[in-house]
């Protein structure tokens, strides 16, 4: 199929979103279900691969108005059902909700993202500093000189 070093891959804040007083999006069974699905899709497309499966991060709970919302302690229940959901699979994990249980606000660019400099660099640096891991090699060996998105898309 393709031939990949690494996948690194998340998903679930939109599943534990909560609208208009609702449960979240996806219930835990199906969002259990569907990481397995994803995870053997990876497999199947980027066999060669080392996969890096990445925690929700934290949200700023503050920050959530009107009838959309998400709660840490959702988020840190999912969590656990995707690393029940993938523990018979060799796929590591980056857990970056432990990373943003307590980050700097001025890191936040709003009450879920972290797309400030400095946000970018602490973020941008925890899943290089996985990705490596989970390669073998440091970080100081990968060259990002001239990077661009759109590049890799």
């Amino acid at each position: 199929m393709f031939d990949f070093d690494a996948v690194h891959w998340n998903t679930g804040l939109w599943d534990v979103a909560e609208l208009f007083g609702d449960e979240p999006l996806s219930s835990p069974e199906h969002y259990a279900e569907m990481l397995r699905r994803i995870d053997r899709r990876i497999r199947m497309l980027f066999p060669n691969a080392k996969v890096v499966f990445a925690t929700s991060t934290a949200v700023r709970e503050d920050g959530y108005k009107g009838v959309f919302h998400r709660y840490n302690a959702t988020i840190e229940r999912y969590n656990a059902i995707a690393l029940d959901a993938l523990k018979d699979t060799d796929t590591a994990v980056n857990d970056l909700y432990a990373h943003t249980k307590d980050i700097l606000p001025e890191y936040c660019s709003d009450m879920t993202h972290y797309n400030t400099p400095e946000g970018a660099a602490y973020m941008g640096g925890k899943v290089l500093s996985v990705i490596c891991g989970a390669l073998g090699i440091a970080a100081s060996e990968v060259n990002i000189e001239g990077f661009t998105l759109e590049a890799y898309s």
